[in-house]
């Protein structure tokens, strides 16, 4: 019943850390109150997690204080938070849904999760939709008072709870539903949260500044938050969960979720694992001075979109499904792009670093698992540098002052400019001088020589 039940229902992943286009400010939560698993037990337990049924229709989410499990519109089952507050001062511990055996799910380097979200209650500044975290590193989306939604990142400190917020790209309306995807993934530091609603990634990918992958005993729930009675009041249905990341899935889930809903069919559709045949890559963009490449340079900002290069037309098309990366160099002059598929890009610099000048036009590359290529603009034909497996790199360099010209080179232009400037105006300040001199010479100079018809007095 339940595989029967699960294809007619579009994959909706509630606990997907509903962060819309926010960044988030690392926080940290109250303790969850679930005791750490043992090594061994984690170790066991941490298998691929590749859900086919909602975690609510198979026992895999308990509902507490404030909240019910009800049934949903295809025969399985939703979670119902009912309550806008509970007694207690955290309903990370007796409130709303709470995942079971968080760390089974959470735990991970990577994952993605789903889950359908229609809110019905009044907005709250402190009652979350989405949690997930420890005391000493959590997240969760919430609503504003106008009805954006922020990621907001922190941490517990003694009875409050601090944090950074995100602003997310979306406005969650009153009893209306929202399929919302969650993407998490981790480098060498940290990890990394990206935000999908309804088809659009809404949220560039928010650093952390913790690894869920080092942490036991993680809380993850729907309508709560940490150190706060606040819940947000509404229906989460198809909670899912995938230990993978593929940026074009998460987008097409959401989509086809939303559409779902929309036309109150579940029937027409049919639920379908895409699986993550080409990984993800990272492109590490280098800004370097183009005068010496050992001084890389902070504050460049590229925005980065998926699209399709027609070499003949010399034009880029823009592939509109696919949402913009974005990302600004550090001190060490890194850009990291992640979450990236196989394909062309566009990627054009909107602002350079201080003292420098902006690319003219923008570069076209592609990029593949296997390295890639620079099909137009700065750097044309030199080829893309393979880090490690699905990391690649390439370096763009700026020259100081003026505009850098789309060959990458340090450019003449603005000399060129200014010396035909200089040039223009000497020309015209001789031909002034020399209109002056002939005037002189016509009005207040003296004949010296005697014309025939002079006449001539006799002493």
């Amino acid at each position: 019943m339940k595989q029967t039940k699960m294809k007619k229902r579009v994959l909706a992943w509630t606990l997907c850390m509903s962060m819309t286009t926010g960044m988030m400010p690392a926080m940290t939560v109250a303790a969850s109150g679930t005791d750490p698993q043992p090594e061994g037990v984690f170790q066991e337990k941490n298998a691929a997690v590749n859900m086919t049924e909602a975690l609510e229709d198979i026992g895999e989410v308990s509902v507490r204080n404030g909240a019910s499990l009800v049934d949903d519109w295809s025969g399985g089952k939703m979670v119902s938070v009912t309550a806008g507050w509970i007694s207690g001062g955290n309903s990370t511990g007796n409130g709303g849904g709470i995942i079971n055996s968080a760390d089974t799910y959470f735990r991970k380097s990577a994952f993605t999760l789903y889950t359908d979200v229609c809110l019905t209650g009044d907005v709250d500044a402190k009652g979350g939709m989405i949690t997930i975290g420890t005391a000493d590193g959590s997240f969760k989306i919430r609503r504003n008072s106008n009805g954006g939604a922020v990621l907001s990142v922190g941490s517990v400190s003694g009875d409050a709870y601090a944090g950074t917020e995100y602003p997310l790209n979306i406005i969650f309306e009153k009893n209306k539903w929202y399929a919302v995807g969650i993407t998490y993934q981790e480098d060498e530091t940290q990890g990394y949260a990206a935000v999908y609603v309804n088809g659009s990634k809404v949220s560039e990918d928010i650093a952390l500044g913790f690894k869920l992958s080092e942490k036991s005993g993680i809380t993850a729930g729907v309508g709560i938050a940490f150190k706060t009675g606040f819940m947000q009041v509404g229906s989460y249905d198809n909670i899912r969960v995938f230990d993978s990341v593929n940026a074009l899935a998460a987008a097409a889930e959401t989509a086809a979720r939303a559409k779902a809903r929309e036309s109150g069919t579940m029937e027409a559709f049919t639920y379908t694992v895409i699986t993550n045949e080409k990984l993800p890559l990272k492109l590490s963009i280098l800004k370097v001075d183009s005068q010496n490449a050992e001084v890389t340079l902070a504050g460049a900002r590229f925005v980065m979109k998926k699209g399709v290069w027609d070499k003949n037309e010399k034009m880029f098309h823009e592939d509109s499904e696919v949402a913009p990366y974005s990302g600004t160099s550090d001190p060490s002059g890194l850009i990291e792009m992640k979450a990236l598929l196989p394909g062309e890009y566009r990627l054009e610099e909107i602002q350079a670093p201080d003292g420098y000048s902006k690319l003219v036009k923008p570069i076209i590359l592609r990029i593949e698992k296997d390295g890639g290529e620079i099909l137009s603009g700065s750097g044309t034909g030199s080829t893309v540098t393979v880090l490690e497996e699905n990391s690649l790199k390439i370096t763009v360099a700026n020259a100081k002052g003026y505009v850098l010209p789309d060959t990458g080179g340090t450019g003449t232009y603005g000399y060129t400019i200014t010396g035909s400037i200089l040039l223009f105006l000497a020309l015209v300040a001789f031909g002034i001088d020399t209109w002056r001199r002939r005037q002189t010479c016509r009005e207040g100079g003296k004949r010296t020589e005697k014309s025939p018809h002079d006449k001539v007095t006799r002493q």
